[in-house]
């Protein structure tokens, strides 16, 4: 047990590992949002996980929800979080012990329900690229706003530490103001620096209800994006099944350099499932779907975004 506070609520607990050569490498750190308070929490362990510290307060006003925490190339440890106001972040110099004075990277709020009572928040996803490339320290985040007629997936970064942000950029390539949303998205940067993004979209039912995961990614830092590409085989309607509208309110995404694997959820068998897919970056265009728990392998093979679906 991290914390044995009694009388909370902890919520979104998410953590993050030191992988850089830092004298805090190997140090993990886990952030989470404590209720009813809306304080965004933090500890460390220095140990492998055997003993953790005292948890500390990142935030500086509270009324905070949605953590999510990456370590910088020089073993910094960032923090960014939503509040009704925006998207916030932090920074530690010292292994997670202080952090200094709250950053707002974005105003932005989208705190409700879309069609079929799916719930949604401005969340960020954050990482950073740790790599030898010319992005070195690079921080990388993705999230929902509101700022057309429906949802869509932005994009910022920062060069300096999280001091400043890049102006957010719409990563979703569909036509803007379509009444489709997208949302839910998640962000990994590999081994090479190179980005890739995730989320749900629903550009393929007019009646902006059927979801499916789509996926994009950047080699030049964020400067310029590839063609969103489908990653579903089959659309999910999220009323589906006796959790209707309860998909979670995250998805996931982690890799390697030339490979990544994308988390979602699924609700094509008539229930909510956690599907994945293995998908290869580099030269091969066949990738795998296959459902966690079944021994059932689907095998994509994708050419020039034509999408064949063979089942065996």
């Amino acid at each position: 047990m991290i914390d044995g506070v009694s009388g909370v609520f902890e919520d979104k607990e998410l953590i993050a590992c030191d992988r850089t050569g830092s004298s805090f490498r190997n140090n993990l750190y886990v952030v989470w949002a404590r209720f009813y308070s809306m304080n965004i929490m933090l500890c460390r362990s220095t140990d492998n996980g055997s003993t953790w510290s005292s948890p500390i307060r990142v935030d500086d006003s509270g009324c905070y929800q949605w953590p999510v925490c990456a370590v910088g190339s020089n073993g910094e440890v960032y923090v960014s979080w939503v509040n009704y106001s925006g998207i916030a972040f932090d920074r530690s110099s010292d292994g997670g012990s202080t952090f200094g004075a709250d950053i707002l990277v974005s105003r932005t709020g989208v705190f409700g329900s879309l069609n079929g009572g799916i719930d949604v928040f401005s969340y960020p996803a954050i990482d950073v690229d740790i790599s030898s490339g010319p992005h070195r320290g690079s921080i990388y985040m993705a999230f929902m706003d509101w700022a057309t007629f429906d949802t869509d997936i932005y994009f910022t970064k920062s060069s300096d530490r999280g001091n400043s942000w890049s102006s957010p950029v719409r990563i979703n390539d569909d036509p803007v103001g379509n009444h489709c949303d997208q949302f839910h998205p998640w962000l990994f940067v590999d081994n090479n620096g190179e980005i890739t993004v995730i989320w749900l979209d629903r550009r393929n039912d007019p009646a902006n209800m059927l979801m499916d995961c789509y996926m994009t990614r950047s080699t030049d830092g964020g400067l310029t994006w590839c063609p969103n590409k489908r990653l579903t085989s089959v659309s999910s309607n999220p009323t589906a099944g006796s959790k209707a509208g309860l998909l979670g309110e995250y998805i996931g995404l982690s890799g390697t350099a030339g490979r990544v694997n994308p988390l979602w959820t699924d609700t094509r068998e008539g229930n909510q499932d956690a599907y994945t897919s293995v998908i290869n970056l580099d030269a091969s265009d066949i990738k795998i779907f296959c459902k966690i728990g079944y021994a059932l392998l689907i095998f994509i093979i994708s050419l020039s975004c034509t999408v064949a679906i063979l089942k065996i």
